[in-house]
């Protein structure tokens, strides 16, 4: 879109676009204002991909709620054109089915790997049935671990390994 009058001098140019067909490929301005509404609904894509690819500080915690921000934003809000609306649907049906958005995996890292993270104490991305079920499978897993460490702890000394690890080794 920047380039718009850059494209549009060198179309209309004889001796970069000798054939007159090719001169004639310029966009309507109705083409130029879909595309300016495009870039737009394409931006918070972009602005993922580049905390997604970050070579420095990734954190697997930040994808769920980056995930659920972009939902929000490709809501359709009803005002935009149509060929808008579409893409901006799609695109949300891509990333409810691509990153099961939809279903309530309690064991899905990046469900945990959020409710975990301090920096999202709040959950405002979470409903309250997600959060539940997280905590519950959360608390389960400590559970278990603790019962696993408390029968080892147990047993004669001599008897427990040193490679074997549970959640509260990193504790």
């Amino acid at each position: 879109l920047e380039q718009r009058f850059a494209i549009i001098k060198v179309l209309g140019n004889k001796k970069t676009t000798p054939n007159r067909a090719q001169r004639n490929l310029d966009l309507t301005h109705d083409k130029w204002e879909l595309m300016g509404e495009l870039a737009q609904v394409f931006k918070p894509l972009e602005v993922a991909t580049t905390l997604f690819c970050a070579e420095h500080h990734v954190s697997l915690s930040d994808v769920y709620p980056i995930l659920v921000r972009m939902r929000i934003t490709l809501t359709p809000t009803g005002y935009e054109l149509p060929a808008i609306r579409h893409v901006k649907e799609e695109m949300k049906r891509q990333i409810e089915v691509r990153w099961n958005m939809n279903t309530i995996d309690t064991s899905s890292p990046l469900l945990l790997s959020a409710v975990l993270d301090s920096r999202f104490k709040g959950m405002d991305y979470l409903d309250t049935e997600k959060v539940k079920r997280v905590k519950s499978h959360i608390a389960r897993i400590c559970a278990e671990d603790l019962a696993k460490l408390d029968q080892k702890e147990s047993e004669p000394h001599h008897k427990m390994r040193k490679t074997e690890m549970n959640s509260w080794d990193i504790l």
